[in-house]
């Protein structure tokens, strides 16, 4: 059948009786067990025709069942999904609640839990009104089921909601109906029937008129009673057989559920139009297993009935209520036999839009008119409900609320001892606990509102009334009613929902949550209190008397937290008590200790908390609220809890000045803010009672500004009270942005540990112009102070501040601190002050003043800002210890006489020179690393800490200049390998738990062996010194030094350096984890997961197991070993009392079934969290056997609203994934991604457990590259000629200058990039060569040259090796992002300026290797090659090699007599060692020779060796030339294949020491003359002359310098040919000479003195001069050796310079206006990438996302919801084209989870390469809003639930390859048990704090045969007790850093670094659904 219209439906609907929408309950009616025999039978013809296949039904039926299934039949749901749809149904009831109205009714369930497992309060209890006994075996049975299965039995189910019970009992047996409807007649003048008897009373069971009997737990009209069998009906046991059941009546309907595909087959419409109603009686075991039934209930059953009850809508309450009515037993019965199996889904189908079955529908059309209430019992009970107190006790009743507080007597003051017991009555822990007493119940309303309640109910009998006439009428005393029936009356009887608001509050709500006159009363009267306290703040009078001290005692912060705690006894009123100066004091008035010790603040003047105005309106409006002199409004008949207490609308999240939660306890605020507009200001004592009742905040202290008295101020007499609060007046104003001041404890036993972690550090707020001395009391106050010699024996410790000044003046310039305390000084120089230590901090008024003026005269009266301090300043709190002799020592200054003791400056002087590596001559040590490493020194880790360590490694500096890249120098070890500096040393920390770190030798983090420490390998203890309390030096004879700082090897410890076997933080955490090997990845990982609220407490419960809820059949997980192994290990770091564990057989097991990290190798610590949140969620599935899911069609996609498709998607999801992983960590992203071709947009929600969110950097690296190309006639005609010649290929133009715009992605290989830049220019890649302009580029370690103090471009060799191009990116800021497009980073790229003649194979003479060569076959070949060489196209379109010509002179004019020897001659020797090297003989001793007596073995020349100095110089004797010692050039040695390479500079003549414009790079062939040489560097350098005709200007200036140009191009030109000339005929002469060598040598001089007259004047005429420049070895100030270049004929140029040379062009200035010539012809014509623009604004908008110096976690979340296009190869198929298309995606958040991951993808990876971006991320710690990245048509938008907190991060320090994993945790409390409360994320007075107070005990953790340090272990067991306490009652969060095995307290403000990788937030307003799943009871 088709669907109805909606008229149809509407018409249906009313006739069951309820509403017309879909949402609307589809009623079904219902009669009671005493129907009339008529009803019974009409129902038993109904179950006997519905037994048949066929069924035969009246008309009247048949229509009904049509109308029903018309209206229904689109609402059945897919019976794969029941499990998912209950479930969420049931959580979206339970939502509903707060969380805070969660833990309320938790704290409330846990109470009756631990009074169950108590074994004295097991032997009975006491339930019910009669105060009946439960029998023993009873609560013994209870007791086990909930042990056993985690379930709560009737009798704990009884006892959670005794109120209601007791008040129902009490009701009945006082005969509360009928004394109201005596009164009711009365007031109204009315008389009814009478019904009721005298001592007569209809009773609640359904019967017709008994006598009294208490109600027992099993009999129908048991309210109670009938919940608990409600929900053990709708219990997750059960759902298996509701599937099982909707599968089977389906599949008999022949339904098609899918929405995949049509709900009714084809075949079905055409073969009947209405199917039969599904059967009513019991499957058999064939069709359908039969249910089970649990033992009891869990916690989470509990909250749903309470959502339900009492948040749920009208309809669905009023449902509700109307089957409770039915009694147990007629539920079961219909439970039993309901067609939809045993889960009542008909209450939750209520006014939802699904039904859970075919066989739900059997509901309606069976039990319409069967189901029915006893109409009369239903009022009796209800009327009994909507009593506010026993009638009888209205007359009694003093309705006077302004003389309440007095007649109570209780207005106490917070400093009185006594204020707890006494204030308990009126707290809400007291108010709970008498309302469930049921007896003398409080009332909390006011007169106005009892007169409203009793106006309800007159309107409720009045309604009645007609009923009982009825009843009358008939002649008969029971009536029943159907569903329909009862929701009628309801509408006269029950109009609005206040009404049943009241009454199902009196069922399930009394006495576990407040109501809202309860709230309003307990604020009240705290309020009242506090202004009578304060009554100077409202009289506008003087600060009044702050002698006195009005704290509050640590009683009221317990009595402040309503938590499992009960009255004890019931008290009497106390008088009022005033505080007098002999009255003591314990604790503070404000919670936490904000304020000091009289919580009157750095002004003296108190402490307001600003509250949302919006959000105190609401709460108002909601409780009734009232201030003095005003009026109270009509009483709302519609009340609506208001949300979570947020003030984030107060909060400034936008600021760049700082960061979300990054202050502690401190949020900066919005500017601009008014008071009474914007915000209020409340009493601290008001917003702990707020806080805990809604959570949320921040909360937002401010102190109090002083004011005068204005027309608000309210002048009273000094005894008259203030009984209603008043409005705070306008002219009170708080500091709403104070200076906030940090201040840690100085850790005596490492009092110069530097760095933020380790000690304990407060955040306190402040102001320029409040007294120092109130800075300090808050500071001792708050600071945990435990050390057992911090305090004489009068309980008194000293202590003084010390500001930090790292930021200041008092620095050297070198950055060292002037200071001796390193970058500390003391605040005020001279002094010390008292103050109270542990248990004194209980103390009178006289002790309080006495501390006071010590405060006072220790900063002698200095105001904060007149102290020097600012906003944002660091102090840390230095305490002395007690010494042996009574005196008290100062650890810093102790530490820094034994420095002194062992300090010597020539000791010093030579330590820093042997960490060098130089002698104390300052020489470098010969094998500096044999000397150095092993060598022990002190050495600072990372935290700051000072242990004694052993040198593991060296680094030396690099000689940027070294560069030779000589094959045959490798053997001149001696010239080679330059003993270098040390630059830093790596020390190795590992010993004492450490890692391996690298220091600079520079840094102060070095020091001798013992100058911070004394002993290696033992703990830190402090011994005694003579040092006296106030700073100053005795005038007595100093003693020896006894007070001495040791090693910490042990890591024995501190209170806060945790490496022992105690646990420093007990109940939150801290265990250390032991690193086995690389496994700091997982310790990390591990450690974060520790603290994810309600998983945490699922592990360290044991949920899993008492609820069986391990899946061992998974394919996909580890049979649930994993998660009971980890569980374990969870169980092990929570148990309070081990501080370090070793997680071995946890890593055992990851390692068998994970076997990725079996090994030692380091991991990934965010793939590590993947697959065991993985590997967990598989272990704790509960399905069992994963069905097979379809994706959703597209049909169906683009057929319905988006949320419906999100909502059957993650249906689709959970039908294979239900665990605790999937409900708090997992959510939905909608992805889309669009076809460009067609429009067609694919939707897909994918699951997500971690968001890997990128950064948003450029993805494309965007390069600016110079290719200079050689100079050939064709860009250089004027001076190389051949203009008319055509171009060679290659050339693209006549320019030598071209520049490109050049994109590539960022992790492109090198090769690539050089790709790139040839298909730009055409030049092949093997001619190029590659430099980066190291001014533009990130990358400065490959500098060839040094910087210029010029304005010259110092250029970096690209080396030849791969690599990704980002290396060569350019870096604006320092952790920001890289290469934008308005700064691109410049590679130069210099086309080879040789292209080698090319000579045919055969004309060219093979080199033979041979001592003995054929001169006349040498000659011949020679002479041959000499015909091309030198040719018309020489040195401008090729250039000849001439290799085998130097060969060849060589052997034609090799020496036979010791007379033919000459300078020139290129010979291969042998040096001292033995090696052949190539050189030139380059000196004769012309004066031996000359006299005719050479000996034979005389010495007569001197060879060069090329590439080295000249100090490797060798002489040699003509014996060696026979001897075989000195032979013909390339004879033993190869000729060099590789040209030789020089940058060539340009300078100006009259600056000669600074370069202008790029240099170039030059190649030279090693065996051309420097002649030769010098006319190939002429031609490349007229390439900087040539001028296009566009180029040349029409100035005089300009004309004049073109003539001069043309003239220096024709002076080139023929310089070149002359050169070219000369050189020729020079080998030419050579090689057909036959004369002896003493001929050669004349012809050579001859030659070379012609060649210089015709060069003389040529080379004037050119427009620079060449010089060669030299660096000196071994010189320091890099001073250069400059000669002229020689343009010789017989020396070679390969003989001549090396690597060590560069070549200068000293460019001339001509003309008046004095200017060189140069000119730089960049070829203008080539454009710029077209996206370059698009990419400059890209940049632009990306610079914009930083703030603080890092980038906002918005721009990576904007990143990763931002549009963009996919490539064709990622394999993205459109559905509608069917074709592969590159789309555009986009993603937005859908689903968010309760806990929410973040991945920073810091690594990113291409197919060769990878990089870390070490950009630092601004994540915020708190207010982190979502909203903006979920879709606006998310459901999500709709709930008050994105704002998120950080509770973690996983800290990733070093690169790719290698590097070290940190956690930093927000820490919160958890019991052994697994007990925790997660609803509130910042500390407050009402947040419980599980496991504090747990006994510490020490664990023998030493080794046989060493005795225990008993007092070392009470030490750290009272320091860890200390701290507990410490961290649970500070206003502070308390962050720990987990560095594997080391655990330390860590500031805000340090948590948020540029290591962070991974990062845990949770939802601040966790899912009340979630808290009820998860939460242990225990």
């Amino acid at each position: 059948m088709g669907n109805c219209s909606s008229d149809a439906k509407s018409q249906v609907s009313s006739m069951h009786g309820v509403g017309s929408s879909r949402r609307s309950i589809k009623s079904s009616h219902s009669s009671t067990q005493n129907s009339s025999s008529r009803n019974s039978q009409s129902i038993q013809n109904q179950m006997s025709d519905s037994s048949h296949n066929s069924m035969q039904l009246s008309a009247e039926s048949q229509s009904r069942w049509q109308r029903i299934l018309q209206i229904y039949q689109d609402d059945i749901i897919d019976p794969q999904d029941v499990h998912t749809v209950l479930e969420s149904s049931l959580s979206s009831c339970i939502n509903q609640l707060q969380s805070a109205e969660t833990t309320l009714i938790l704290r409330r369930v846990r109470k009756v839990v631990s009074e169950l497992a108590s074994e004295e309060k097991s032997r009975g209890a006491s339930l019910g009104y009669t105060k009946k006994k439960v029998p023993m075996d009873d609560l013994s049975k209870s007791r086990s089921i909930y042990q056993k299965e985690g379930l709560l039995d009737a009798n704990v189910f009884r006892s959670i909601f005794v109120a209601g019970d007791r008040w129902l009992n009490r009701g009945t047996m006082e005969q509360w109906v009928k004394t109201s409807l005596t009164q009711y007649e009365t007031r109204m003048n009315k008389n009814l029937p009478r019904i009721v008897e005298d001592h007569i009373v209809h009773d609640l069971h359904g019967g017709e008129k008994s006598n009294f009997k208490a109600i027992t737990h099993g009999q129908p009209g048991d309210l109670i009673d009938a919940a608990y069998t409600l929900l053990l009906h709708l219990a997750e046991s059960r759902w298996d057989h509701a599937q099982a059941i909707a599968v089977y009546s389906a599949e008999r309907a022949g339904l098609e559920l899918d929405v995949n595909k049509k709900i009714l087959s084809e075949e079905k419409k055409q073969s009947r139009d209405v199917m039969d109603p599904p059967v009513l009686n019991p499957f058999s075991e064939a069709d359908v297993p039969s249910p089970t039934l649990e033992n009891g209930v869990t916690f989470q059953a509990i909250t749903l009935l309470m959502s339900f009850s009492l948040r749920c809508s009208r309809l669905q309450r009023l449902n509700l209520l109307f089957h409770l009515l039915l009694g147990s037993d007629r539920l079961k019965s219909v439970l039993k036999e309901h067609p939809a199996g045993g889960v009542p889904s008909w209450i939750i189908e209520c006014e939802q839009d699904w039904k859970l079955s075919y066989g739900s529908l059997g509901h309606d059309f069976y039990y319409k008119t069967s189901l029915k209430i006893n109409a009369r019992v239903a009022i009796e009970t209800i009327a009994i409900l909507l009593q506010f107190c026993p009638p009888q006790d209205l007359e009694e009743e003093h309705h006077d609320e302004h003389l309440a507080p007095r007649r109570r007597k209780r207005t106490l003051s917070y400093g009185d001892k006594k204020y707890h017991k006494a204030k308990m009555h009126v707290m809400l822990a007291g108010y709970l606990r008498k309302v469930r007493s049921g007896k003398d119940a409080p009332t909390f309303e006011t007169e106005e509102e009892r007169n409203a309640r009793q106006r309800l109910l007159d309107i409720f009998w009045d309604a009645s009334a007609d009923t009982y006439k009825r009843m009358e009428k008939q002649g008969s005393k029971i009536t029943y009613w159907t569903l329909h029936d009862f929701i009628s009356w309801t509408k006269k009887a029950i109009p609005d929902d206040a009404t049943i608001d009241i009454i199902m509050h009196q069922i399930f709500g009394m006495g576990l949550l407040p109501t809202p006159a309860m709230e309003r009363k307990l604020v009240k009267e705290s309020w009242v209190e506090w202004q009578n306290r304060e009554r100077h703040l409202f009289s506008g009078t003087s600060d009044g008397d702050f002698g006195a001290i009005h704290a509050m005692t640590n009683g009221i912060r317990n009595l402040l937290s309503f938590s499992n705690r009960e009255i004890e006894a019931e008290l009497e009123p106390t008088s009022p008590v005033l505080i007098d100066e002999n009255f003591d004091i314990n604790g503070s008035s404000v919670w936490g200790g904000i304020g000091g010790f009289d919580g009157k603040g750095g002004l003296g003047n108190g402490i307001m908390y600003c509250i949302d105005k919006k959000w105190w309106n609401k709460w108002t409006s909601y409780v009734g609220w009232q201030w003095e002199g005003e009026k109270l409004d009509n009483i709302s008949r519609s009340r609506r809890r208001p949300s979570e207490l947020s003030t984030e609308e107060l909060l400034d999240r936008t600021s760049d000045k700082l960061i979300g939660g990054s202050m502690g306890s401190y949020e900066l605020m919005k500017k601009n803010l008014q008071k009474d507009r914007d915000f209020i200001l409340v009493p601290p004592c008001v917003w702990d009672i707020l806080y805990e009742l809604y959570a949320g905040g921040p909360p937002l202290p401010r102190m109090i500004l002083r004011r005068s008295a204005d027309k608000s101020s309210i002048d009273l007499p000094n005894d008259q009270e203030l009984a209603i609060p008043n409005r705070i007046p306008r002219t009170l104003q708080v500091l709403l942005h104070p200076w906030i001041i940090e201040c840690h404890v100085c850790d005596p036993h490492q009092p110069y540990r530097r760095g933020d972690v380790g000690p304990m550090s407060i955040r306190i707020m402040s102001s320029p112009t409040q007294p120092l001395w109130r800075l300090f009391a808050e500071i001792v106050l708050r600071l945990p102070i435990v050390h057992p010699r911090g305090k004489d024996s009068d309980g008194k410790g000293r202590g003084r501040l010390w500001k930090n000044i790292e930021d200041e003046e008092l620095m050297d310039n070198r950055g060292k601190s002037v200071s001796r305390f390193g970058p500390w000084q003391l605040l005020i120089n001279e002094g010390a002050a008292e103050f109270p230590v542990g248990d004194n901090m209980d103390m009178d008024h006289v002790a309080y003043s006495s501390f006071v003026a010590s405060w006072e005269a220790y900063v002698h009266d200095t105001t904060v800002g007149g102290a020097g301090l600012e906003d944002g300043a660091r102090l840390m709190f230095e305490y002395a210890l007690l010494g042996r002799d009574g005196n008290f020592i100062w650890p810093r200054e102790a530490a820094e006489k034994a420095g002194i003791q062992q300090r010597d400056s020539v000791e010093d002087i030579e330590f820093r020179l042997f960490l060098r590596g130089l002698d104390p001559a300052g020489n470098l040590i010969k094998d500096p690393k044999a000397s150095i490493v092993g060598t022990v020194i002190d050495a600072m880790d990372g935290a700051g800490r000072w242990f004694q360590a052993e040198i593991a490694d060296i680094d030396c500096f690099k000689d940027n200049n070294d560069d030779s890249d000589d094959e045959n120098e490798e053997s001149k070890s001696s010239e080679k390998d330059i003993q270098k500096e040390i630059r830093a040393v790596k020390i190795d920390f590992r010993d004492i738990g450490g890692h391996e770190q690298w220091i600079l030798v520079s840094s102060d983090r070095l020091a001798v062996k013992g100058r911070f420490t004394r002993d290696s390998m033992k703990s830190i203890r402090l011994e005694e010194m003579e040092n006296p309390v106030n700073g100053k030096q005795s005038n007595g004879e100093s003693k020896r030094l006894s007070f001495v700082l040791k090693g910490n090897a042990s890591k024995e410890a501190t209170p806060f350096q945790i490496g022992s076997s105690i646990c420093p933080f007990p109940g939150f955490g801290a265990c250390g984890l032991a690193n086995l090997g690389n496994t700091c990845y997982a310790n990390s990982a591990i450690q974060c997961i520790s603290y994810m609220p309600l998983l945490r407490s699922y592990l360290v419960s044991g949920h899993f197991k008492k609820f069986n809820e391990i899946n061992k059949d998974n394919p996909l997980g580890t049979g649930g070993k994993l998660l009971e192994e980890f569980a374990s290990l969870q169980q092990l770091m929570w148990n309070a009392k081990i501080g370090v564990r070793s997680p071995s057989k946890f890593r055992a097991q990851l390692s068998r079934n994970l076997s990725q990290y079996a090994g030692t190798e380091q991991q990934d610590a965010q793939e590590l969290l993947n697959d065991l949140l993985d590997a967990l969620h598989e272990d704790c599935n509960k399905v069992q056997k994963k069905p097979y899911v379809e994706a959703l069609e597209d049909n169906f996609v683009e057929h319905n609203p988006l949320s419906l498709v999100g909502e059957e998607s993650w249906r689709r999801f959970l039908r294979r994934n239900r665990s605790v992983i999937a409900n708090i960590g997992m959510g939905q992203v909608l992805n889309r991604v669009t076809c460009p071709t067609c429009n067609h947009t694919s939707l897909n929600f994918d699951p997500f457990n971690m968001l890997s969110i990128p950064f948003p950097v450029v993805s494309e690296v965007v390069f600016k590259c110079k290719v200079l190309r050689r100079a050939t006639p064709q860009c250089c005609p004027s001076t190389l000629g051949a203009r008319n010649e055509k171009r060679n290929k290659g050339n693209t133009g006549n320019r030598i200058i071209q520049e490109y715009s050049i994109t590539i992605s960022r992790l492109a290989d090198i090769s690539e990039l050089k790709e790139k830049i040839q298909e730009l220019c055409e030049i092949p890649v093997e001619r190029l060569t590659f430099f980066v302009d190291i001014d533009t580029s990130i990358d400065k370690k490959e500098e060839l040259s040094p910087r210029n103090n010029g304005n010259g471009i110092t250029l970096s060799a690209i080396p030849e090796k791969e690599g990704p191009c980002l290396q060569f990116a350019k870096e604006v800021t320092e952790g920001k992002f890289v290469s934008p497009s308005e700064t691109p980073t410049l590679i130069v790229a210099f086309e080879s300026t040789l292209l080698e003649r090319t000579i045919d194979a055969d004309t060219v003479p093979a080199a033979n290797g041979q001592t003995t060569v054929d001169r006349e076959k040498s000659t011949k070949l020679a002479n041959d090659e000499l015909k091309v060489y030198g040719g018309p196209d020489e040195c401008r379109l090729c250039d000849s090699k001439p290799t085998n010509l130097t060969k060849a002179i060589t052997r034609s004019v090799w020496p036979m007599s010791v007379e033919d020897l000459f300078v020139g001659t290129r010979v291969d020797a042998i040096d001292k060692g033995g090696q052949w090297f190539p050189g030139s003989i380059i000196r004769i001793d012309q004066d031996k020779l000359q006299s005719g007596a050479v000996k034979e073995n005389e010495k007569v020349m001197t060879v060069h060796f090329d590439n080295f100095d000249d100090k490797w110089d060798l002489e040699y004797s003509f014996s060696d030339v026979t001897g075989g010692k000195v032979l013909p050039i390339y004879t033993k040695c190869k000729p060099k294949e590789k040209p030789q390479e020089f940058l060539v500079y340009h300078s100006t003549v009259d600056e000669t020491d600074s370069y202008f414009s790029y240099p170039f790079i030059i190649q030279f062939y090693h065996d051309w003359s420097t002649a030769r040489a010098g006319a190939h560097l002429l031609s490349q350098a007229s390439r900087f002359l040539e001028k296009s005709s566009e180029d040349i200007g029409t100035e005089m200036k300009d004309f004049e310098l073109n003539k001069i140009s043309r003239e220096c191009r024709n002076a080139i030109a023929k310089t070149i040919d002359l050169l070219l000339e000369e050189d020729k005929e020079f080998l030419r002469a050579l090689l057909s000479s036959s004369a002896s060598g003493k001929n050669i040598a004349k012809a050579i001089s001859s030659r070379k003195e012609q060649q210089k007259k015709k060069l003389s004047d040529l080379l004037g005429r050119l427009p620079f001069e060449v010089y060669i420049h030299r660096k000196v070895d071994g010189d320091t100030n890099h001073i250069e050796k400059i000669k002229p270049f020689d343009f010789d004929l017989d020396i070679s140029i390969g003989n001549l310079l090396d690597a060590r040379n560069k070549i200068i062009l000293r460019w001339k200035r001509f003309g008046r206006s004095s200017e060189t010539i140069f000119f730089e012809p960049i070829d203008k014509s080539v454009k710029p990438d077209p996206e370059e623009i698009k990419r400059k604004e890209e940049a632009a908008n990306l610079a914009a996302m930083y703030s603080n110096d890092g980038l906002r976690l918005s721009a990576c979340l904007d990143e990763f919801c931002k549009e963009q296009s996919l490539e064709e190869t990622d394999c993205w198929r459109c559905p509608k084209c069917k074709d592969f298309r590159a789309g555009k995606q986009s993603m937005t958040l859908w689903r968010l989870p309760d806990l929410l991951t973040f991945h920073l993808k810091r690594f990113n990876c291409s197919a060769r390469w990878r990089e870390k971006i070490t950009t630092k991320v601004n994540f915020p710690l708190t207010g982190l809003d979502m909203k903006k990245w979920v879709d606006t048509a998310s459901p999500t938008m709709d709930i008050d639930g994105s704002i998120y907190d950080l509770i973690g991060v996983v800290n990733h320090y070093g690169g790719m390859t290698g590097g070290h994993y940190v956690a930093a945790c927000k820490v919160t409390s958890c019991s052994p048990e697994g007990s925790e409360e997660v609803e509130h994320n910042f500390n407050g007075a009402g947040v419980h704090a599980f496991g504090t107070q747990e006994k510490i005990t020490q664990t023998a953790t030493w080794k046989l045969g060493r005795s225990k340090d008993k007092d070392s272990s009470d030490l750290q067991s009272r320091a860890a007790l200390s701290a507990s306490k410490t961290a649970a009652e500070s206003s502070e969060p308390l962050w720990l850093q987990f560095d594997d095995d080391t655990v330390e307290p860590l500031p805000p403000r340090s948590v948020n670094a540029e290591s962070a990788y991974v990062l845990f937030y949770r939802r601040r307003q966790i899912s009340p659904v979630n808290i009820a799943r998860y939460s242990a009871l225990d």
